[in-house]
């Protein structure tokens, strides 16, 4: 357990920690363990990887998260772009209609858009030591997104 410990990275430690309450719970729950076994693993894998990058190579692994995240904020932006009023719409189980969007649906942007602005940020200011026009520009787009969809949901 002490070697374990001591040379595991944390976050994986602290990530770990939580699905074993999470399969805890899903065991006394009789809830599905193989789902929640696939869903963890593909996290716990990714975290790992993110964490081993970032040990060896930190600039060049924020660098690679930098452009990941841009991609995807900016896919965002043209997603709203052309599809005004969502892509798709489906029915939910309940009945209710469901409106897609390119991450999802309402409640998953800021799982994607903050990270983008805190990764894009720490990479340009450990690169230049200074904020640049592309965070800028990064923030004002975020920004947009969160206000176009908090003006939609007051609708």
């Amino acid at each position: 357990m002490y070697i374990l410990i001591k040379k595991s990275p944390k976050v994986t430690l602290i990530l770990l920690l939580y699905f074993l309450i999470y399969a805890y719970a899903t065991y006394i729950n009789d809830g599905n363990l193989l789902n929640l076994f696939n869903y963890s693993m593909s996290i716990i894998s990714f975290v790992v990887w993110v964490e081993i990058i970032l040990k060896n190579n930190p600039l060049q692994g924020l660098q690679s998260h930098k452009i990941t995240y841009l991609i995807m904020v900016y896919v965002n932006l043209i997603f709203f772009i052309v599809f005004p009023n969502e892509y798709e719409q489906t029915i939910a189980n309940n009945g209710e209609y469901v409106s897609r969007c390119f991450f999802g649906v309402y409640n998953q942007f800021a799982v994607t858009l903050i990270p983008a602005v805190i990764v894009n940020i720490v990479y340009t200011y450990m690169r230049y030591r200074a904020i640049k026009l592309q965070s800028i520009i990064l923030i004002i787009t975020v920004s947009f997104t969160f206000i176009y969809f908090g003006l939609r949901l007051l609708k």
